[in-house]
Protein backbone atom coordinates (compact mmCIF):
# COMPACT_ATOMS: atom_id res chain seq x y z
CA UNK A 1 0.00 0.00 0.00
CA UNK A 2 2.64 2.49 0.91
CA UNK A 3 4.57 1.42 -2.47
CA UNK A 4 1.56 2.29 -4.45
CA UNK A 5 0.50 5.93 -3.10
CA UNK A 6 4.21 6.81 -2.88
CA UNK A 7 4.24 5.96 -6.72
CA UNK A 8 0.45 4.96 -7.97
CA UNK A 9 -0.29 3.16 -11.24
CA UNK A 10 -1.47 5.02 -14.55
CA UNK A 11 -4.83 5.21 -14.67
CA UNK A 12 -6.01 2.81 -17.65
CA UNK A 13 -9.27 2.61 -20.10
CA UNK A 14 -10.31 -1.16 -19.47
CA UNK A 15 -11.22 -1.27 -23.27
CA UNK A 16 -8.00 -0.67 -24.80
CA UNK A 17 -5.87 -2.28 -21.68
CA UNK A 18 -7.23 -5.58 -23.03
CA UNK A 19 -6.26 -4.50 -27.06
CA UNK A 20 -2.57 -3.72 -25.77
CA UNK A 21 -2.80 0.23 -26.33
CA UNK A 22 -1.58 2.64 -24.04
CA UNK A 23 -4.76 5.14 -23.18
CA UNK A 24 -4.38 8.38 -24.45
CA UNK A 25 -6.18 11.93 -23.10
CA UNK A 26 -6.71 14.22 -24.96
CA UNK A 27 -3.10 16.41 -23.90
CA UNK A 28 -1.32 13.36 -25.42
CA UNK A 29 0.06 12.79 -22.25
CA UNK A 30 -1.39 9.51 -21.62
CA UNK A 31 -3.69 8.82 -18.64
CA UNK A 32 -2.62 10.23 -15.39
CA UNK A 33 -2.43 8.17 -11.97
CA UNK A 34 -5.26 6.63 -10.58
CA UNK A 35 -4.13 8.78 -7.39
CA UNK A 36 -2.77 11.70 -6.24
CA UNK A 37 -1.26 11.11 -3.04
CA UNK A 38 1.11 13.39 -0.92
CA UNK A 39 4.67 12.17 -0.08
CA UNK A 40 5.31 9.89 2.67
CA UNK A 41 7.52 11.79 5.73
CA UNK A 42 10.99 10.79 5.53
CA UNK A 43 10.82 9.03 9.02
CA UNK A 44 9.11 6.66 7.51
CA UNK A 45 12.55 5.11 5.49
CA UNK A 46 14.01 4.66 8.88
CA UNK A 47 10.68 2.47 10.21
CA UNK A 48 10.78 0.28 6.85
CA UNK A 49 14.34 0.18 7.56
CA UNK A 50 14.18 -1.42 10.70
CA UNK A 51 11.79 -3.69 9.45
CA UNK A 52 13.61 -5.03 6.51
CA UNK A 53 16.63 -5.56 9.14
CA UNK A 54 14.04 -7.24 11.42
CA UNK A 55 12.54 -9.69 8.78
CA UNK A 56 16.53 -10.40 7.93
CA UNK A 57 17.33 -11.61 11.15
CA UNK A 58 14.40 -13.66 11.73
CA UNK A 59 15.11 -15.48 7.96
CA UNK A 60 18.67 -16.47 9.12
CA UNK A 61 17.91 -17.30 12.35
CA UNK A 62 15.76 -19.78 11.24
CA UNK A 63 18.08 -21.54 9.42
CA UNK A 64 19.36 -25.00 10.14
CA UNK A 65 22.70 -25.69 9.03
CA UNK A 66 22.63 -22.99 6.77
CA UNK A 67 20.07 -24.50 4.95
CA UNK A 68 16.42 -22.30 4.85
CA UNK A 69 15.22 -19.32 2.59
CA UNK A 70 16.96 -15.85 2.86
CA UNK A 71 14.24 -14.40 0.50
CA UNK A 72 10.70 -14.27 1.77
CA UNK A 73 7.00 -12.05 0.46
CA UNK A 74 7.31 -9.77 3.47
CA UNK A 75 11.12 -9.00 2.18
CA UNK A 76 9.89 -8.28 -1.03
CA UNK A 77 6.93 -6.28 0.20
CA UNK A 78 8.95 -3.99 2.24
CA UNK A 79 11.61 -3.12 0.21
CA UNK A 80 10.02 -2.11 -2.87
CA UNK A 81 8.35 0.00 -0.67
CA UNK A 82 11.38 1.28 0.63
CA UNK A 83 13.08 1.17 -3.02
CA UNK A 84 9.78 3.81 -4.05
CA UNK A 85 10.37 6.28 -1.34
CA UNK A 86 13.42 6.54 -1.24
CA UNK A 87 13.88 8.58 -4.60
CA UNK A 88 11.19 10.98 -2.50
CA UNK A 89 13.78 11.88 -0.05
CA UNK A 90 16.90 10.77 -1.11
CA UNK A 91 19.43 13.33 0.48
CA UNK A 92 17.80 11.74 3.72
CA UNK A 93 18.15 8.16 3.09
CA UNK A 94 21.90 8.45 1.77
CA UNK A 95 22.59 9.80 5.37
CA UNK A 96 20.70 6.89 7.09
CA UNK A 97 22.73 3.85 8.57
CA UNK A 98 19.40 1.73 8.68
CA UNK A 99 18.51 2.47 5.01
CA UNK A 100 22.29 1.85 3.75
CA UNK A 101 22.03 -1.24 6.32
CA UNK A 102 19.29 -2.60 4.58
CA UNK A 103 19.85 -2.56 1.00
CA UNK A 104 23.30 -3.62 1.48
CA UNK A 105 22.01 -7.11 3.29
CA UNK A 106 20.65 -7.61 -0.33
CA UNK A 107 23.81 -7.37 -2.01
CA UNK A 108 25.67 -9.05 0.24
CA UNK A 109 23.65 -11.87 -0.23
CA UNK A 110 24.73 -11.87 -3.78
CA UNK A 111 28.70 -12.13 -2.23
CA UNK A 112 28.10 -14.97 0.02
CA UNK A 113 25.95 -16.95 -2.35
CA UNK A 114 28.75 -16.61 -5.32
CA UNK A 115 31.70 -17.18 -2.84
CA UNK A 116 30.57 -19.91 -1.00
CA UNK A 117 28.99 -21.69 -4.10
CA UNK A 118 25.31 -21.79 -2.25
CA UNK A 119 23.45 -23.80 -4.01
CA UNK A 120 19.20 -23.01 -4.99
CA UNK A 121 18.22 -25.97 -3.21
CA UNK A 122 19.58 -25.00 0.46
CA UNK A 123 17.04 -21.59 -0.16
CA UNK A 124 14.24 -23.23 -0.67
CA UNK A 125 11.62 -22.42 0.97
CA UNK A 126 9.00 -25.57 2.07
CA UNK A 127 5.87 -23.42 1.77
CA UNK A 128 6.36 -22.88 -1.54
CA UNK A 129 5.77 -26.79 -2.62
CA UNK A 130 7.01 -27.52 -5.99
CA UNK A 131 7.49 -24.47 -7.24
CA UNK A 132 9.86 -23.90 -4.73
CA UNK A 133 12.52 -23.16 -7.49
CA UNK A 134 10.60 -20.50 -9.69
CA UNK A 135 9.69 -18.55 -6.29
CA UNK A 136 13.26 -18.30 -5.21
CA UNK A 137 14.66 -16.91 -8.51
CA UNK A 138 11.78 -14.27 -8.26
CA UNK A 139 11.57 -13.23 -4.89
CA UNK A 140 16.03 -13.41 -5.29
CA UNK A 141 15.91 -11.19 -8.65
CA UNK A 142 13.03 -8.85 -6.63
CA UNK A 143 14.83 -8.38 -3.76
CA UNK A 144 18.55 -7.66 -5.29
CA UNK A 145 16.87 -5.32 -7.87
CA UNK A 146 15.53 -3.37 -5.18
CA UNK A 147 18.44 -3.26 -2.95
CA UNK A 148 20.39 -1.90 -5.81
CA UNK A 149 17.52 0.54 -6.56
CA UNK A 150 17.88 2.13 -2.76
CA UNK A 151 21.28 2.75 -3.09
CA UNK A 152 21.56 4.22 -6.74
CA UNK A 153 18.44 6.13 -6.13
CA UNK A 154 19.90 7.58 -3.20
CA UNK A 155 23.57 7.91 -3.48
CA UNK A 156 23.16 9.04 -7.22
CA UNK A 157 20.10 11.03 -6.96
CA UNK A 158 20.90 12.77 -3.92
CA UNK A 159 23.88 14.38 -6.26
CA UNK A 160 26.53 12.25 -4.69
CA UNK A 161 29.57 11.25 -7.04
CA UNK A 162 32.67 13.02 -7.40
CA UNK A 163 31.50 15.45 -5.06
CA UNK A 164 31.34 13.17 -2.22
CA UNK A 165 33.55 13.18 0.58
CA UNK A 166 34.41 9.71 1.60
CA UNK A 167 34.64 11.38 5.02
CA UNK A 168 31.04 11.67 5.18
CA UNK A 169 28.24 9.92 7.13
CA UNK A 170 28.47 6.20 5.79
CA UNK A 171 31.14 7.28 3.01
CA UNK A 172 33.46 4.86 4.88
CA UNK A 173 31.22 2.22 5.12
CA UNK A 174 29.69 2.58 1.56
CA UNK A 175 33.13 2.38 0.11
CA UNK A 176 34.26 -1.00 2.35
CA UNK A 177 31.49 -2.46 0.79
CA UNK A 178 32.44 -1.67 -2.73
CA UNK A 179 36.22 -2.58 -2.67
CA UNK A 180 35.10 -5.48 -0.86
CA UNK A 181 32.61 -6.62 -3.49
CA UNK A 182 34.96 -5.44 -6.13
CA UNK A 183 37.80 -8.10 -5.06
CA UNK A 184 35.40 -10.86 -4.94
CA UNK A 185 33.36 -10.69 -7.98
CA UNK A 186 36.37 -9.35 -10.21
CA UNK A 187 38.66 -12.07 -10.12
CA UNK A 188 39.95 -15.19 -12.67
CA UNK A 189 36.94 -17.42 -10.24
CA UNK A 190 34.02 -15.02 -11.05
CA UNK A 191 35.18 -14.35 -15.00
CA UNK A 192 35.15 -18.49 -15.21
CA UNK A 193 31.76 -18.75 -13.29
CA UNK A 194 30.32 -16.17 -15.97
CA UNK A 195 30.98 -18.86 -18.91
CA UNK A 196 30.85 -22.08 -16.91
CA UNK A 197 28.79 -21.56 -13.82
CA UNK A 198 25.46 -23.24 -13.30
CA UNK A 199 22.16 -21.18 -14.16
CA UNK A 200 21.18 -19.80 -10.53
CA UNK A 201 25.26 -18.57 -10.31
CA UNK A 202 24.94 -17.07 -13.18
CA UNK A 203 21.79 -15.10 -12.59
CA UNK A 204 23.09 -14.14 -9.01
CA UNK A 205 26.15 -12.33 -10.70
CA UNK A 206 24.35 -10.59 -13.94
CA UNK A 207 21.12 -9.65 -11.55
CA UNK A 208 23.57 -8.65 -8.52
CA UNK A 209 24.89 -4.68 -8.22
CA UNK A 210 28.08 -5.33 -9.90
CA UNK A 211 28.48 -3.09 -12.71
CA UNK A 212 26.63 -0.12 -11.41
CA UNK A 213 28.94 -0.81 -8.02
CA UNK A 214 31.80 -0.30 -9.81
CA UNK A 215 30.62 2.92 -11.63
CA UNK A 216 29.88 4.38 -8.69
CA UNK A 217 33.08 3.19 -7.23
CA UNK A 218 35.01 4.84 -10.51
CA UNK A 219 32.91 7.99 -9.89
CA UNK A 220 33.59 8.83 -6.35
CA UNK A 221 38.08 8.09 -7.45
CA UNK A 222 38.03 10.95 -9.77
CA UNK A 223 38.15 13.53 -6.82
CA UNK A 224 41.60 13.55 -5.93
CA UNK A 225 40.73 13.67 -2.41
CA UNK A 226 38.89 10.45 -2.35
CA UNK A 227 41.54 8.54 -4.28
CA UNK A 228 43.52 9.59 -1.64
CA UNK A 229 41.17 8.58 1.20
CA UNK A 230 39.64 5.10 -1.12
CA UNK A 231 43.57 3.66 -1.17
CA UNK A 232 43.92 3.86 2.51
CA UNK A 233 40.57 1.14 2.98
CA UNK A 234 41.77 -0.99 0.63
CA UNK A 235 40.47 0.32 -2.70
CA UNK A 236 43.83 -0.41 -5.00
CA UNK A 237 43.37 -3.66 -5.02
CA UNK A 238 39.80 -3.05 -6.18
CA UNK A 239 41.11 -0.94 -8.51
CA UNK A 240 43.76 -3.56 -10.19
CA UNK A 241 40.77 -6.10 -10.48
CA UNK A 242 38.55 -3.80 -12.33
CA UNK A 243 41.51 -2.81 -14.72
CA UNK A 244 41.97 -6.80 -15.35
CA UNK A 245 38.53 -7.95 -15.27
CA UNK A 246 36.16 -5.24 -16.06
CA UNK A 247 32.79 -5.44 -18.31
CA UNK A 248 34.00 -2.91 -20.39
CA UNK A 249 37.42 -1.71 -22.14
CA UNK A 250 36.37 1.58 -21.08
CA UNK A 251 36.05 0.81 -17.08
CA UNK A 252 39.22 -1.19 -17.39
CA UNK A 253 40.89 1.79 -19.00
CA UNK A 254 39.69 4.22 -16.02
CA UNK A 255 40.71 1.93 -13.46
CA UNK A 256 44.46 1.65 -15.36
CA UNK A 257 44.12 5.51 -15.63
CA UNK A 258 42.87 6.34 -11.74
CA UNK A 259 45.86 3.94 -10.45
CA UNK A 260 48.45 5.64 -12.39
CA UNK A 261 47.20 8.79 -11.12
CA UNK A 262 47.08 7.43 -7.38
CA UNK A 263 50.73 5.88 -8.19
CA UNK A 264 51.77 9.65 -9.14
CA UNK A 265 50.17 10.88 -5.99
CA UNK A 266 52.10 8.56 -3.50
CA UNK A 267 55.30 9.30 -5.42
Amino acid sequence: MIGQCACPPLAVVPSLELEGQAPETADGKGAPPVAECEAPPAALLDKLAYEIIKEEQRLKSEQVDGKGPLFSPMLCHLLYSLAVMVPLHPKVAANSASVRGSAFAQLMKVQNIVAQSVQPQALYDPADGKRAKLFLYVKATASIRAGLQIITSSWLAADFGSRFAITEEGGKDFIQYCTKHINQVYNNKTALTRVLGTPWERMMLSQGPTSTIAELLLIVCSNDANLKEVSKLGGEPALHSLSRYGESAQIRQQATMLLTKLAVMQA
